[in-house]
């Protein structure tokens, strides 16, 4: 049964870890394969970025895992052809 949804948020990698898989050509072709199927348009596909995630870190390894995962996220989103990133950046820890 549709549900006729215009927008959708999603996670490109298990949310709880810092670095998953690369993308492959095979993941890439099925995700866009089913947003043409689905008519939904990639500006209205918004993914998250995982929780671990906290760009206003106070420790230096805190902070440089945090910026590699956004980077890498800001790159599996470019890979997905998706324009937005729904991103937090985190409490202060202290």
């Amino acid at each position: 049964m549709p549900i006729h949804a215009r927008a959708f948020a999603l996670l490109t990698k298990h949310q709880r870890q810092w670095s998953a898989k690369p993308l492959s050509a095979a993941n890439i072709q099925a995700f866009q394969a089913n947003l043409t199927k689905l008519a939904s348009p990639r500006n209205r596909s918004c993914p998250m970025i995982v929780i671990s995630s906290k760009l206003g870190h106070p420790e230096k390894v805190g902070l440089e895992k945090s910026r590699l995962a956004f980077l890498d996220e800001m790159q599996r989103c470019a890979q997905l052809g998706l324009t937005l990133l729904n991103f937090h950046p985190g409490s202060h820890l202290n």
